[in-house]
């Protein structure tokens, strides 16, 4: 018998699923799409994303890897590693020699303060924001901490390391920081010898990088710590080397499998195994979908996972996958604004200038999120735990502070953000606050005005992305 209501039913099934990949951005499709891969919308990229169907939009969003929008480097960064020199204060008098040593140090911090200006200001002013907010990602992923390498250039290189891997392949990605100078200095690995191996890298490879906890037995940190051995860091020229007669070529035995392993060998078993596509599939959600995984989640989870380790671990073609899924586009507003997602976007907004970087990141930093520095191996926090009561002052102090600029002649403010911000009579109209398109205009200048933008700035909704 034939059944028309039944046919219909299926083909609006058909027409509901394919619209939202077929047909143009919704205004709040667009906006979260700029928020999730960067850091909110402005209006040229609103103009640019919203004729776009979520396909291409993404696309777009992914084109960005392609031709990064990156500052000139810091002039220090291309000379010699700057490793202090006992023999120059050899046989100078006490003072004379704290005093040259207090100098180096002091030149020290300050290219650490560099590099957090640098990274700050790259945020701000790119062109390509999905690069920074990847970036952020794989930095909290392969930690390292300023404070205990010491010094900034292994640093540096880093984080040069992290953006030329960050969407291509993990396997080689992983390979790079397992030799990393900066990772062998952080976790260790310079002091791993055959005889005494150090097992901080190798758990940390399986607890924070690959596994996640709980997915290994000490047998395997102890046995793949072997492998690991041999690597050294030379301070002199910035140089990562093995060395044989340090490395212990013995038989190791590692998830079950025997062999004289290298750390190449780990690698790959660590790999194969699935868990660690899981694992990884995991860390993307909690910074691109949700910070809570629920059992719901699961199923999707488990199929991006797939996708992951059945393309060989290659990034970027999972990347495009976990942004075109539903998980995606369903959970708007389900992140926390990290400090950094609350410094940028403002700054992005009021222009690049308004508040010194000295000012960012001092307030960064009181919020709990210090670029180069996160506070331990397991990285910067998620979710709710940024919101503790006095990170929420600090939070409330500067977007006070942002909110005052935006009311006085002396700020400038740049990209259209605020342009109609004068005809807007409903402080709850966030969306409005960020989609403003006109070209800018005068705004007032009273108190009332800047009250309500305060208000705005200050309100819930705005806390996350």
């Amino acid at each position: 018998m034939f059944c028309y209501a039944g046919i219909m039913k299926y083909f609006i099934l058909i027409v509901v699923s394919l619209s939202s990949s077929l047909f143009a951005l919704e205004e709040q499709e667009a906006t979260h799409l700029l928020w999730r891969t960067g850091f909110g919308p402005d209006p040229q990229s609103m103009a640019e994303l919203k004729p776009l169907s979520r396909v291409h939009a993404v696309d777009a969003i992914l084109a960005q890897l392609d031709n990064p929008d990156v500052l000139k480097p810091l002039d220090w960064t291309g000379e010699v590693p700057a490793v202090f020199d006992r023999s120059s204060i050899k046989g100078l008098p006490e003072v004379e020699a704290r005093k040259i040593q207090k100098a180096f140090r002091k030149e020290r911090e300050k290219r650490g303060r560099d590099l957090r200006y640098w990274w700050m200001n790259q945020m701000i002013q790119t062109k390509t924001p999905f690069v920074e907010r990847l970036a952020l990602m794989w930095h909290d992923h392969f930690t390292s901490e300023l404070s205990v390498v010491k010094e900034p250039w292994l640093m540096w290189n880093q984080h040069q390391l992290i953006r030329q891997h960050m969407a291509g392949n993990f396997r080689q990605f992983l390979d790079q920081m397992t030799v990393d100078g900066a990772m062998l200095v952080y976790l260790d690995g310079s002091k791993n010898s055959k005889g005494k191996p150090n097992e901080n890298f190798a758990r940390e490879l399986f607890e924070l990088f690959t596994l996640g906890e709980g997915h290994y037995s000490e047998d395997d940190i102890i046995e793949a710590s072997k492998a690991l051995t041999g690597w050294r860091l030379n301070r002199q020229n910035g140089q990562v080397v093995f060395v044989e007669r340090r490395h212990d070529a013995g038989s190791k035995t590692v998830f079950g499998e025997t062999g004289n392993f290298s750390y190449k060998d780990i690698l790959d078993i660590t790999l194969a195994r699935e868990r660690t596509a899981t694992y990884l599939t995991e860390r993307f959600w909690i910074a691109f979908i949700s910070d809570q995984i629920t059992e719901d989640d699961r199923s999707e989870i488990t199929r991006l996972a797939s996708i992951l380790r059945d393309g060989n671990y290659e990034l970027r073609p999972f990347l495009r996958e976990m942004l075109l899924s539903d998980s995606f586009w369903n959970k708007s507003g389900s992140l926390v604004k990290a400090p950094i997602d609350m410094v940028v976007p403002t700054m992005r907004m009021l222009g690049p200038r308004a508040i010194p970087l000295k000012q960012l990141d001092r307030a960064t930093i009181a919020m709990g999120q210090k670029l180069f520095d996160p506070p331990g191996v397991q990285g910067w926090p998620d979710g709710a735990d940024w919101l503790d009561s006095d990170a929420l002052l600090t939070r409330w102090e500067l977007l006070a502070r942002a909110a005052r600029l935006s009311g006085s002649k002396k700020a400038r403010l740049e990209g259209g953000w605020l342009a109609e911000i004068n005809k807007m009579t409903n402080r709850d109209d966030i969306t409005g606050l960020l989609l403003a398109t006109d070209a800018l205009t005068e705004l007032p200048m009273d108190d009332t005005f800047i009250t309500w933008l305060d208000a705005v700035l200050r309100d819930p909704a705005f806390q996350v992305r």
